[in-house]
């Protein structure tokens, strides 16, 4: 009878032995996955603060640049903030097809 036990015995250890190498490799995989989206985030984040930053300073030196054009200096800044205004409401216009596209782009981020 204990013949009988041992080859089924045998396979339940070998289905469980199977069963943790497969989690661990999920794991694995979900780290894996995180780290490279999380890497991703982080570069996207540094580029798009130092581009944010940049268009600040340009957005200054245009308004400047404007102003002294202009018969006083504060009217190049109300140009350029009607710029930035302009800017606003067309994104809210469309925001709807903007989150669908990013979206799609987080989507197939996490899914490659």
């Amino acid at each position: 009878m204990e013949q009988d036990n041992n080859p089924i015995n045998a396979i339940l250890n070998k289905l469980e032995n199977l069963s943790k190498t497969t989690y661990e490799l999920w794991q694995l995989k979900a780290i894996q996955k995180s780290i490279v989206i999380g890497s991703a985030i982080l570069s996207k984040t540094l580029t798009i603060l130092f581009l944010l930053i940049g268009l600040l300073f340009l957005s200054i030196g245009i308004a400047i640049y404007i102003g002294s054009l202009l018969p006083a200096l504060y009217y190049g800044f109300a140009l350029v903030a009607l710029f930035y205004f302009i800017i606003f409401i067309v994104l809210i216009v469309f925001a709807s097809g903007i989150k669908k596209h990013l979206t799609n782009l987080i989507t197939k981020a996490i899914f490659n």
